[in-house]
């Protein structure tokens, strides 16, 4: 019969490979934290795209309304600043075609005040003309999103 001697390499190359107890609790805290900051980038990150669809749509929206207004005579602008508001659900293009589902949700409107300009040039001389300042306001659920202003000097 042989004997085998148990030398300083025998543990090394017989010891089970495995994960210890503490490896293993340490990997149940780390994952979750890891995987938990990872969905929580992701969350952010739509709620920004999300925002930022909003406001790229509420920009459309009121500029479309303003080259609409502009593209009237003076007189016909004054007419149609006195009570022009779309309320979510109606808004239409300037040829009066409803749109889109996803731009419904929006409510614009437009004012118009009378208004002076005075201009103010470099070598001293001033200059004032009388018009209308536009104000197109375009609001998300009550929350404004976008407000352009426009002064359209009088054709007189």
């Amino acid at each position: 019969m042989r004997m085998r001697v148990i030398g300083p390499g025998w543990r090394r190359r017989h010891m089970c490979r495995g994960l210890t107890l503490l490896e293993c609790t340490l990997a149940l805290v780390i994952v979750p934290m890891a995987v938990t900051a990872v969905v929580m980038a992701v969350v952010a990150g739509q709620a920004q795209a999300a925002e930022s669809l909003r406001q790229t749509r509420g920009a459309m929206l009121g500029e479309a309304l303003m080259e609409q207004a502009l593209a009237l005579d003076y007189d016909e602008i004054s007419g149609f600043c006195g009570s022009f508001s779309e309320s979510p659900g109606t808004l239409k293009d300037p040829h009066g075609v409803i749109y889109p589902a996803g731009l419904q949700a929006f409510q614009r409107t437009l004012t118009c005040t009378p208004e002076d300009l005075t201009m103010t040039f470099d070598h001293g001389d001033t200059f004032t003309t009388a018009g209308l300042r536009i104000t197109v306001t375009v609001k998300h659920r009550d929350t404004p999103i976008v407000t352009l202003r426009r002064f359209v000097p009088s054709s007189e």
